[in-house]
């Protein structure tokens, strides 16, 4: 089975349960939905799509070149890389000409792609499954992204996330917007992870064809293998039943090299027995600079979980893999 990230290995592990599972109908979907993925690398086509159908998108302007992207930077903002296959980063926050210098460096690679209005609030990910006749919530969560404690440095894959979030009321509202558009506009079938933040208006940052690192990890355990049920219901294109979500807390804990994104050689981490999920990344992305991530999930508070995480870890020698160890504050401070 070609899984490209753990969120994946977390799916079919969950869906492996299944009494009907088969492994070529799993993979063939997967393989279906793969025909989506422009709308990832090509972002200013999808914000455009978006904004006709009247969601909040921030505002944004398309650069095609290194010079358009110089000339049209005002800070603080947000730019986001197109067609980017290479180790690193696809969204910088640049907040000052000091931040200008991972910019240009990302640059080399990639030249073309948006810059966006940058907005300050909280964010959270919703992930829906999409038929042709519906869509289904799979679950929500929260992440965090930058790179060090504090949310100090760049944006990554995500280093942490807790599931459930409670999202705004009008979050189902938006969803329906952002499915019609996708259905009409490409008849869109599967997984889809949007991205919202919220000041005073809820707004859609961005679309994921995909489930997303680490946010599925902790979702998976609010889930069981009936929604493999509604993979097939999908493949079959019947109506989808929505989901009975457990009522359990979870949380995830992500492993990422000290060097990164900087390119290196995957190395082992000895575990000692535990009671987690710990997921180790089978993908080629990122090379070895992404181990994988630990999940935990029970009756208990999200701070409570980490916390159970965080005294495992020190007992482990995690090198040359580094975490966040700021979560359980960050939770406190929400």
């Amino acid at each position: 089975m070609n899984l490209p990230s753990c969120s994946y290995v977390a799916l079919y592990e969950l869906c492996k349960a299944h009494p009907k599972f088969n492994d070529q109908s799993f993979q063939a979907f997967l393989e279906s939905t793969r025909k989506f993925v422009h709308l990832e690398y090509e972002r200013w086509n999808a914000y455009k799509l978006f904004t006709k159908y009247n969601i909040d998108v921030p505002s944004s302007i398309e650069f095609q070149n290194k010079t358009q992207l110089v000339n049209s930077l005002k800070f603080p903002c947000v730019v986001k890389f197109e067609n980017n296959t290479t180790i690193g980063t696809q969204t910088l926050v640049v907040d000052s000409q000091e931040k200008c210098k991972d910019l240009y460096k990302q640059a080399q690679h990639i030249d073309r792609g948006i810059i966006q209005q940058y907005i300050s609030g909280y964010e959270f990910t919703v992930t829906l499954l999409v038929g042709s006749k519906n869509w289904i919530l799979i679950g929500t969560a929260q992440d965090h992204k930058r790179q060090y404690d504090n949310d100090v440095g760049l944006n990554t894959f995500g280093l942490g996330s807790t599931a459930p979030f409670t999202i705004p009321d009008k979050t189902h509202e938006i969803i329906d917007k952002i499915v019609s558009a996708l259905v009409e506009r490409y008849s869109y079938v599967g997984f889809l992870s949007c991205q919202f933040i919220v000041d005073s208006r809820v707004w859609l940052m961005e679309c994921n064809v995909r489930i997303c690192d680490p946010e599925f990890q902790s979702m998976c355990e609010l889930l069981d293998c009936s929604l493999y049920d509604r993979i097939l219901a999908c493949i079959n294109r019947e109506y989808l039943i929505p989901l009975e979500l457990n009522h359990l807390n979870a949380v995830t804990l992500s492993l990422v090299h000290r060097d990164w994104p900087n390119i290196v050689q995957r190395e082992d981490i000895n575990f000692p027995k535990n009671t987690f999920k710990i997921y180790k990344n089978p993908g080629s992305w990122d090379n070895g600079t992404y181990y994988g991530s630990i999940t935990n999930s029970g009756h208990r508070s999200h701070a409570n979980l980490f916390e159970e995480i965080y005294n495992f870890l020190k007992v482990v020698d995690t090198a040359p893999y580094r975490y966040r160890t700021d979560l359980i504050k960050k939770l406190k401070n929400q």
